[in-house]
């Protein structure tokens, strides 16, 4: 990284060439008047965009492809962009969509009336329909199209992980919110979502499915989106009243297998020091706030923070959990 531009857009690229052609160039006309890169990460297209987009750079320097020789998963891809930008705001695109009009030029000014721990959303619709918006959840906006300050995408660490083909900008809007900054739309900004219905959104799709889908999203998300917490991950608290060590043992593994960055505590007590040995990476804790955590698992079983209540919810079955029962 040696100078620093005003705005860095990322996004990942594979044998979409016809329809790089007309959305690049809108990029680059939506950002006149603005310092600023395009990052394009190739997964290894073979329909000629690594030759084009060489040939771009060269006579534009303000992009800047990355050349890998293999699909790497969405979110790896653009973490890879993530991390080689200059930029003092990022943003994310896709090689099928193009901003409308001034967009980008609009945006830049926008990001700087923000707090550093705040995400610009920025509404997208499909081509040809009009219906620009921002998704919610929980009636609180969540950027599928997004800037935010570089240095606060690296404090929350890209994109996350457990979400690899779709959703994790859906989770990064969430740990936006739950660090204490905020997801706000950029009025007037226009994204335009070409859709293109080919061999790699079929493949992504698959991959999506057998990652967990939304389901994911949802069980973490659903009851506590917008809330802010003291963890940045999703955050679990074991009570010491369990004595089904065997159960215990096997939801948790499957929680580690689902999701990598989630936080484990267990209040202390000489049960569950047994659980930490099974399980492994479960930090022991003393009596704590119960409202720096999403979920509890008591005798009662996997609980809502909130309520103290059973979650009784589709999510988890889909997600291989056994359903609620007396721990």
């Amino acid at each position: 990284m040696t100078g620093v531009t005003e705005l860095s857009i990322v996004f990942g690229t594979y044998n979409r060439l016809s329809t790089l052609k007309i959305t690049l160039p809108r990029m680059l006309e939506s950002g006149a008047g603005i310092d600023l890169e395009i990052i394009i990460n190739d997964g290894g297209s073979t329909d000629g965009t690594k030759e084009w987009l060489q040939k771009f750079s060269k006579s534009d320097n303000r992009v800047k492809p990355i050349l890998s020789d293999t699909l790497e998963g969405v979110t790896k891809a653009y973490n890879r962009g993530f991390k080689a930008a200059c930029g003092k705001f990022v943003m994310w695109l896709s090689d099928d969509t193009a901003p409308v009009g001034t967009t980008i030029a609009d945006l830049v000014k926008f990001m700087k009336n923000l707090d550093e721990s705040d995400l610009a959303a920025l509404p997208q619709g499909t081509r040809g329909f009009g219906n620009h918006v921002v998704p919610v959840v929980n009636n609180i906006l969540c950027a599928t199209v997004g800037c935010l300050y570089r240095k606060t995408l690296e404090k929350m660490e890209y994109w996350n992980m457990d979400y690899p083909y779709y959703a994790q900008d859906l989770d990064l809007s969430a740990r936006i919110w739950r660090c204490g900054g905020r997801v706000l739309e950029c009025k007037g900004a226009k994204i335009e979502h070409f859709v293109v219905g080919d061999w790699l959104r079929m493949y992504n799709c698959q991959k999506y499915e057998e990652a967990g889908r939304i389901d994911k999203f949802f069980l973490m998300y659903k009851s506590n989106y917008g809330q802010k917490v003291y963890y940045m991950y999703p955050a679990i608290l074991i009570y010491d009243d369990i004595t089904n060590i065997e159960f215990v043992s096997k939801y948790i593994n499957n929680f580690k297998k689902i999701f990598k960055n989630i936080i484990i505590h267990a209040i202390s007590s000489p049960t569950l020091t047994e659980l930490c040995k099974i399980c492994g990476t479960i930090e022991i804790v003393q009596k704590t706030d119960t409202n720096n955590y999403d979920f509890l698992i008591t005798k009662d079983g996997f609980c809502f923070r909130e309520t103290g209540k059973p979650v009784i919810d589709p999510c988890l079955e889909k997600l291989g959990f056994q359903i609620n029962c007396k721990i």
